[in-house]
């Protein structure tokens, strides 16, 4: 439960050990500027938004408990 808050403070503790400084901001910057790119990577290489919005109806069969109604 608190992982996530551990792996939250960690580099604040690695890059801030000896008080808040502009270098330990910077120093910090570029991790974040990297896990970021991950993202947005990630998020760019996916290919399921373009699936959002599309009539896919499934019909069922005339024998199923629906009856042969279309379902969404």
């Amino acid at each position: 439960m608190y992982l996530g808050a551990l792996l939250a403070s960690a580099p604040g503790v690695a890059f801030f050990g000896d008080g808040a400084t502009g270098a330990g901001l910077h120093a910090m910057a570029w991790p974040l500027l990297g896990v970021a790119a991950v993202f947005l990577l990630a998020c760019a290489a996916d290919r399921s938004p373009a699936r959002v919005g599309r009539d896919e109806t499934v019909k069922e069969p005339s024998g199923s408990a629906w009856g042969g109604r279309q379902l969404r």
